[in-house]
């Protein structure tokens, strides 16, 4: 065995001490029950749990407004100071190539268009101090969809430079 696979084993058998997620509940809009979220770190992390909360609130609340840029309901460049520039072009394909199925009565389509987004749950991971990907479930009129949303820190701003909603 090489002394770089020893170092490597000694490694993996030191003890570790986990870091403990941020776990907790944010209130949202209509909903009955708040919505848990679970955020967990790679890194040793400078925020506190109100800056995860903020996260996560902030993360449902733009997934929501972005259902509602695919059922047209919102222009995508409503949305320009929280989305980094290359997401909204890539929302408007989006919405145009559901915009026949929503508009034209497709019963598959047509109960995701009037309900509003519910957010369920929000499951993510700090991986850095300035990058956080998270996962949201939401339910639209009984159906059920996940959305993947990614913010990144530039200087004191918070910006998501990644959304898919499926």
């Amino acid at each position: 065995m090489t002394d770089q696979e020893k170092a490597f084993c000694e490694f993996w058998r030191k003890e570790r001490t986990p870091r403990p997620p941020y776990e907790g509940r944010i209130a949202m809009g209509s909903r009955d029950e708040p919505i848990r979220y679970r955020i967990g770190t790679c890194i040793d992390s400078p925020y506190s749990h109100q800056d995860i909360d903020k996260l996560a609130f902030r993360a449902s609340r733009l997934t929501c407004l972005v259902i509602d840029v695919i059922r047209d309901r919102l222009p995508a460049a409503l949305l320009g100071d929280v989305l980094h520039p290359d997401c909204i072009p890539k929302l408007a394909t989006m919405r145009f190539h559901l915009g026949d199925r929503l508009n034209h009565g497709h019963d598959q389509y047509a109960r995701i268009v009037y309900p509003p987004a519910e957010p369920q749950f929000i499951n993510g991971m700090l991986l850095s101090e300035t990058r956080i990907e998270m996962s949201i479930g939401l339910h639209v009129g009984g159906r059920q969809f996940c959305g993947s949303i990614i913010f990144e820190r530039t200087g004191a701003k918070w910006i998501c430079v990644y959304i898919d909603i499926g």
